[in-house]
Formats: structure tokens, sequence, C-alpha cells
């Protein structure tokens, strides 16, 4: 886990239970770490998702 969801984890364990901290965090973590163009939502934007823009990423060579 990284500290955001650490920290996450920490203040929802606070307010609402450890349960809810937990179910919480396996529910939002997808909203949290979305990118626009990221397609499937891994974190990286490979060459054959929306998002991937061939003239300053990779190679730079497109076609």
């Amino acid at each position: 886990m990284n500290r955001f969801q650490i920290l996450f984890v920490l203040v929802s364990m606070l307010l609402g239970g450890a349960g809810a901290g937990v179910d919480s965090i396996r529910t939002l973590t997808p909203l949290l770490y979305v990118q626009a163009g990221d397609d499937n939502s891994d974190g990286v934007i490979d060459e054959d998702e929306s998002g991937w823009d061939c003239s300053t990423m990779g190679n730079r060579l497109c076609g």
C-alpha cells in the first residue's frame, strides 16, 4: 500500500471502525487512482490505450 492508502485506512478506522476502513479502501481505490486515458485502470497508460500519445511517449515513432 502507498502512503495515501494507509492514511485513508487510518482515518476510516478512526471515524468508522476497523471493518469500515478496509471495505471503504477496497471500494474507493479505483476512484482515487484512475488516470484519464488509462482504460484498464492499472496505473500505466500503455500503447493500446486511449491516453497514449505516440509523439511524446515511448520511442516517439507513430504509425
